[in-house]
């Protein structure tokens, strides 16, 4: 269901809600309460069968998008959250331009961690997911700490968190209207690893980064 559900009364004495209603608009009300207790009903019903399934109501809504979603099946981060109804959250990135603009450190979901992984996605999903955020959350670190000492005084492991932080939100938040399917979006994560040295990637084990990392096996994913 897209937007709000709303229920307008026909009409509304005009004399103000402080007054004896009339009839007509007595009808509305308790036709307006009748509605809203129907749908309170509904939605625990809904709840309830749905962790019948193992979900919860939020990841059975995010569900109900992606499989929804008029044309392709598949949508955009940008796209959900629309339908969704979530506001991007990050006046900095809108004003940089990156869209769409949600800052994911303090919007990580709990509807990813009970869906990803070997068996569900890629195996090297949860870990290469939690070494983006890392990174990203030690760069805008580096950021902050850059406007009081400057670039040329960060030291070289420094420089690498920020220019990660930069290209992670050009590149990889900033995904616009490209459609990308998970294995190029895990993929991209790698490339932008790229720059780090393995001993910095501490959320990666030895055998994760042996299988996709690019130059350990010659290609990602390989």
């Amino acid at each position: 269901m897209r937007g709000h559900v709303t229920c307008v009364p026909r009409q509304w004495d005009t004399r103000g809600m402080s007054e004896t209603p009339t009839s007509a608009l007595k009808q509305d009300l308790e036709e307006l309460a009748a509605f809203r207790a129907a749908l309170r009903r509904y939605l625990k019903f809904s709840e309830r069968a749905v962790r019948r399934h193992g979900l919860t109501p939020q990841q059975y809504q995010l569900l109900l998008a992606v499989m929804s979603f008029p044309g392709p099946d598949w949508a955009t981060v940008g796209e959900l959250a629309e339908e969704l109804d979530i506001r991007p959250n990050s006046v900095d990135l809108d004003r940089r331009g990156i869209r769409p603009p949600i800052d994911v450190l303090p919007s990580l979901s709990r509807l990813m961690n009970a869906g990803i992984g070997e068996g569900r996605t890629r195996a090297d999903h949860r870990a290469l997911a939690d070494q983006l955020y890392a990174s990203y959350a030690r760069g805008r670190e580096v950021r902050q700490l850059m406007s009081i000492v400057g670039e040329h005084g960060l030291p070289e492991p420094d420089r690498r968190s920020l220019a990660f932080a930069d290209a992670f939100e050009r590149e990889f938040l900033g995904q616009g209207d490209e459609r990308r399917t998970l294995d190029a979006t895990l993929d991209l994560g790698w490339r932008l690893l790229e720059p780090f040295p393995d001993n910095e990637l501490r959320r990666l084990s030895s055998a994760l980064i042996a299988e996709y990392r690019v130059g350990a096996t010659g290609s990602a994913g390989s």
